[in-house]
């Protein structure tokens, strides 16, 4: 059966097949304490066949409902989960259906031979919303007392480093798309941290915070690495392998995998398998949601939900890292005090041993972890 509607007639008010799946991804993401994993998997289905509206997959669409092709959502749910049968497709539609009645009394989702089709009321969807919001959102973002917040109340910047691996163009699409979430989401931390501090987040490829083009690539890698509280390290095979990841590491962790105090780490797998990370990563490893073994597995096959809830989860770690950088930081003392090598110089030779590299510094020495800087070189001023 092929559903034929009348735009004009029907949806008088342009409501978008995307106003609808911002509308269902906006419920879970708020109401997610509510919403079994059955439920969830069947939605994000359906949201990413609304998402495909290219495919014809929307069938008819007007203010208070919309009918999708039900084979569109199957392909998609087999491709994500494997076969299942239609017994347990049809728990998860009454799951799902289960969850809006809960939630939402004015939408109820029914099934048809060819057709799923979801009906709601005035308030649930509104035109344009995501839009809208992704508006003001930029917005909110870009006013200038944004820019002047830390230094306007006092609040102390912390800037946290990515550490990883360019591979393939498809991961490093997963990279992005992870890497701008956390960004967003250190933007808004949660109490008490909110009133504590601020963070910045470094990563190569970020518009914002990354790699400058007047500058050399080394001495900024050593700058940031310097000046950074916090290392995400995001693991994975050739990791190993780059100089250029080798010496960003040796800013955060010794051999043995213990922190450079005061700095703190926390390592992800990235891609590869866990079996082939060494110690030095693993006793500092991120376990990741759903049993995914790395952040690609996970980020390629979780719902808009489940990586809210990871991205919430793994800011509230690094704030808590961030908290052990203050506590660990030595107090000062108005003492006079020979000069230090600089940090970056220690590094340097400390990679050379290890790796071998090419560095040549006149005043190299054995790198000594308590001779590190006072707290005085790690702090970000904010720009």
């Amino acid at each position: 059966m092929k559903f034929e509607f009348d735009a004009k007639a029907t949806n008088k008010d342009n409501v978008k097949a995307d106003d609808i799946a911002y509308a269902i991804e906006d419920s879970v993401s708020i109401n997610e304490e509510e919403i079994t994993p059955s439920a969830l998997k069947f939605l994000n289905a359906f949201i990413a066949a609304l998402d495909e509206s290219k495919d014809n997959n929307v069938l008819a669409i007007s203010r208070n409902s919309i009918s999708i092709s039900k084979q569109s959502v199957i392909d998609i749910i087999h491709a994500e989960h494997g076969q299942i049968k239609n017994d347990l497709l049809r728990k998860w539609v009454q799951q799902s259906n289960q969850y809006f009645a809960n939630n939402h009394e004015d939408v109820s989702l029914v099934s048809r031979k060819d057709a799923y089709i979801l009906t709601f009321g005035a308030n649930f969807v509104q035109p344009n919303a995501k839009l809208i919001k992704r508006s003001l959102d930029i917005a909110e973002q870009t006013k200038p007392e944004d820019y002047e917040r830390p230094t306007a109340i006092g609040l102390p910047e912390y800037l946290v480093f990515i550490s990883h691996k360019w591979h393939t163009d498809e991961i490093h699409e997963y990279f992005v798309s992870f890497a701008n979430d956390l960004e967003l989401a250190l933007k808004n931390l949660k109490t008490p941290w909110v009133d504590k501090f601020t963070l910045k987040l470094f990563y190569d490829c970020s518009p914002d915070n990354g790699f400058a083009v007047h500058t050399t690539r080394q001495t900024q890698q050593d700058n940031r690495c310097e000046e950074a509280a916090v290392g995400l390290i995001l693991w994975s095979d050739p990791y190993d392998k780059s100089d250029a990841c080798q010496r960003e590491l040796a800013y955060f962790v010794d051999e043995k995998g213990e922190n450079h105090s005061p700095k703190q780490s926390i390592v992800i797998l990235e891609h590869g398998r866990m079996q082939d990370m060494s110690a030095r990563y693993t006793a500092r490893n991120l376990a990741l949601p759903n049993n995914k073994k790395s952040l690609v597995g996970f980020w390629e096959g979780s719902g808009v939900a489940e990586k809210h809830s990871f991205v919430a989860d793994l800011r509230d770690k690094i704030c808590l890292a961030i908290d052990d950088y203050i506590q660990a930081q030595p107090i000062h003392k108005h003492v006079e005090r020979t000069e230090k090598v600089p940090l970056s110089t220690q590094v340097a030779e400390r990679v050379q041993s290890a790796n071998s590299l090419a560095i040549t510094d006149k005043n190299s020495r054995d790198f000594d972890p308590a001779a590190l800087e006072e707290p005085t070189a790690f702090s970000h001023q904010s720009s």
